[in-house]
């Protein structure tokens, strides 16, 4: 049986052209380098437009899909974004992550520059909800270091002297 090599070279002498050997198509992370998967897929922006009879609190969402949305866009091409118009009803922004995990924000209350925020959050975080511990948790590497002298074997008593 012949190799894919072997196969490839043959092929290139019978006149196959561009031609190239099968390369690995995972990614394997080296050093914390790989592939990026992003945690959230979708964003969906629900708005009542306050041409359509109020909605007098949706202006900073109709002002940031205005003026923000497409740099936003740009910056991150993977995210699936939605705008949906609704009438009767507060600005709202949904996430979706992976996982099956969605998160709603109403944003009613929320200025232009805070929803800005608001958004890039929504985009940078995990998805899951925040823990919080009924005691403080204390890391190894936060501990006080040791005042302890240097293991030696002429110090320790378990060590056997005949």
């Amino acid at each position: 049986m012949s190799t894919p090599k072997k196969l490839m070279a043959l092929a290139q002498d019978a006149g196959a052209k561009g031609m190239s050997a099968f390369k690995n198509k995972h990614t394997h992370g080296h050093s914390g380098l790989g592939a990026f998967v992003p945690a959230l897929q979708r964003l969906t922006l629900h708005y009542h437009h306050p041409s359509l009879s109020g909605g007098q609190t949706s202006r900073p969402m109709v002002e940031f899909i205005r003026h923000d949305l497409p740099k936003f866009a740009r910056d991150r091409p993977w995210l699936e974004i939605r705008v949906v118009p609704r009438q009767f009803d507060y600005p709202e922004l949904v996430g979706e992550y992976r996982g099956e995990q969605t998160r709603y924000v109403r944003v009613h209350k929320f200025d232009r520059e805070r929803l800005v925020e608001e958004v890039k959050r929504m985009a940078d975080s995990s998805g899951r909800s925040r823990q919080k511990y009924k005691e403080n948790v204390v890391r190894e590497s936060k501990r006080a270091a040791s005042v302890l002298e240097p293991w030696s074997p002429f110090v320790d008593p378990r060590v056997f002297r005949p």
